[in-house]
């Protein structure tokens, strides 16, 4: 469970698909494993899609403190107290977790699959051991993830995209773009860091707008 086995599984996978020339996409923990597997093998990628990501752990964590304090204050003090005991189980602490999930990571239903295709379930223990006990505790091994000054390394065209709402704060993903050269920043209204799911409409037409605007 380390970022360069992940690394490592993903280009075995596309070595085995055959794939010479392609578009990478990551959401969230996706982007930070495709900005690691572009700086690892940047040959054959043509353009990057960076959706709601994860560049900086510090910066990661910053903002969730700053959508924190928008939260009531009862809300606030069960994140604070209980990550300072660090009894994370704590119903208290798992109900603020909730209340944050719902501002910030999904404000809608999630959008039924058109194609039949089943979610597969999240993977509670590598989540914990690579992260941590909630979306703004980081005490995994991702902890210290930095990879803000090799940006400026992205020789492809990247979109920037985040929720208006996201957790993955606008105003840092547009700092994250104007580190990376020639790149684009597109803003989902109304949603929160399931773009996909809060707007799928405008995060798919962005998503569009950007690939048809590649010369490759």
């Amino acid at each position: 469970m380390t970022m360069e086995y992940q690394v490592e599984q993903l280009h075995e996978f596309i070595e085995a698909l055959g794939l010479k020339k392609f578009i990478l996409y990551g959401h969230s923990w996706g982007t930070m494993l495709a900005l690691d597997y572009y700086l690892t093998y940047p040959d054959g990628i043509s353009a990057m899609i960076m959706n709601s990501p994860l560049v900086s752990t510090a910066c990661w964590i910053k903002d969730a403190d700053t959508l924190i304090s928008t939260l009531p204050d009862s809300v606030q003090y069960a994140i604070r107290s209980n990550e300072q005991k660090k009894t994370y189980d704590d119903p208290k602490y798992q109900e603020a977790n909730y209340i944050y999930y719902r501002h910030f990571i999904s404000r809608g239903k999630r959008v039924p699959n058109r194609f039949g295709i089943t979610r597969a379930p999240g993977n509670n223990m590598m989540y914990e051991y690579m992260w941590g006990p909630s979306e703004f505790t980081a005490t995994g091994t991702l902890r210290n993830y930095d990879r803000l000054d090799r940006l400026k390394e992205i020789k492809v065209p990247v979109l920037w995209i985040t929720g208006e709402y996201d957790e993955a704060r606008p105003s840092t993903v547009k700092y994250y773009r104007s580190l990376t050269p020639g790149s684009v920043f597109r803003e989902i209204p109304g949603a929160a860091h399931g773009t996909m799911h809060d707007n799928q409409e405008d995060n798919v037409r962005y998503i569009l707008d950007f690939l048809q605007s590649l010369d490759i």
